[in-house]
């Protein structure tokens, strides 16, 4: 709880993190740099009419569904619903934008949401969204701002404020456990204390036991013994890691201490994951989420990538 706190409050004031890649391929974009700090607006700006479905056509003011080179305009009073893959230039929300179900998959992939007023919602504290939900946020030009109304914000983010409101609560996993149990280089398994909703395909990583950071490893999940608390993975581990406790006694005065010298093992796989383009890599230029001028955002087990 203390992590997850510290998470959520480290996101509200600033809100960078990192995390490794994916093989997503990405629509053209224009990222030329802009003119005066301010986007081209070369693109078509198309509004919701009425509520509905993203790709249902009558959804839409020139009767299309939104495409890359699109500004998308989601007005107060109006509740579009996500589902599929889903492509926009920006999204200005005002009103409401979230899955059509629980239960719906899908993806965005856009240079930025800018919540103006309105509700960006994927999953409530008592209701969390149980499918899978990937925004990718693109772009390679720094200067570049897509809202003149939010200029501090600049691009490749999604943001809030003037009463917007941003709300995601992905499925809730046990976001770290210890080992339970020393392993050595070349080992395919480890135990744990709980891999509680933790599914085959998840990511985890197992944080190093020695001076170097560098011996912290990643691994895909193959299989799962949930009763004994035993995770597998095909790929070996490179490196030993420690999964003891250790009781030392004073010898002048008889005081016992005992140091836990157990690897931590953390979850990295969320079913909402927010992630900047393959581009940040070489630019340096992540995606972000931020908050401003009385916006406000609630925000539990997702995945971040490539942000910052």
């Amino acid at each position: 709880m203390i992590k997850k706190s510290t998470f959520l409050l480290l996101l509200l004031l600033s809100f960078q993190s990192v995390l490794l890649s994916s093989n997503q391929n990405f629509d053209s974009y224009d990222n030329k740099p802009s003119k005066n700090n301010k986007s081209n607006h070369l693109e078509s700006i198309i509004e919701c009419v009425k509520s509905g479905n993203w790709n249902d056509p009558t959804t839409w003011s020139n009767n299309q569904i939104p495409t890359s080179h699109d500004r998308v305009m989601i007005n107060a009073g109006f509740s579009v619903k996500l589902s599929d893959s889903i492509r926009a230039h920006s999204i200005m929300l005002m009103g409401t934008l979230q899955p059509a179900s629980s239960s719906s998959d899908f993806n965005i992939i856009t240079k930025g949401i800018a919540v103006m007023g309105g509700l960006l919602e994927i999953g409530t504290p008592s209701s969390p969204y149980i499918g899978k939900a990937l925004i990718t946020l693109i772009g390679t030009d720094k200067e570049e701002i897509l809202f003149e109304e939010m200029p501090r914000m600049g691009s490749k983010f999604i943001g809030a404020m003037n009463g917007g409101v941003i709300r995601m609560y992905g499925n809730e996993k046990t976001s770290w456990t210890k080992l339970n149990g020393s392993v050595i280089a070349g080992a395919k398994q480890i135990k744990v204390e709980s891999t509680k909703d933790w599914m085959v395909g998840d990511e985890i990583i197992i944080v190093s036991s020695r001076l170097s950071y560098n011996e912290a490893e990643k691994k895909i999940i193959d299989s799962i013994n949930h009763n004994d608390k035993i995770v597998f993975f095909s790929a070996p581990l490179k490196y030993p890691h420690s999964g003891v406790q250790e009781s030392y006694t004073r010898t002048t005065d008889g005081k016992t201490w005992t140091a836990d010298l157990r690897a931590e093992v953390g979850m990295l796989s969320h079913n909402i994951k927010i992630q900047g383009d393959e581009t940040n890599d070489e630019n340096g230029f992540g995606g972000h989420i931020m908050v401003h001028d009385n916006g406000y955002a609630y925000i539990e087990n997702i995945e971040l990538y490539q942000m910052g």
